[in-house]
């Protein structure tokens, strides 16, 4: 039961810890960074989604 909220804590420093990445290369708004590392993961998880998609359909014989 207290995996959960460790879990969720860890996930968050996570985030945070990226953003400030974000925030002191590039110097980005704390805004500015989530918005950019939800987008790029929205992106990551589409394509991880077609690949899986992709990879379940056999080619088509010609």
């Amino acid at each position: 039961m207290t995996e959960e909220p460790n879990a969720t804590l860890a996930s968050r420093d996570t985030v945070n810890r990226a953003c400030g990445i974000l925030l002191e290369r590039h110097g980005m708004s704390q805004d500015q960074a989530l918005q950019r590392l939800v987008r790029d993961a929205r992106d990551a998880a589409l394509v991880r989604i077609s690949q899986q998609l992709i990879a379940k359909v056999p080619p088509v014989e010609r």
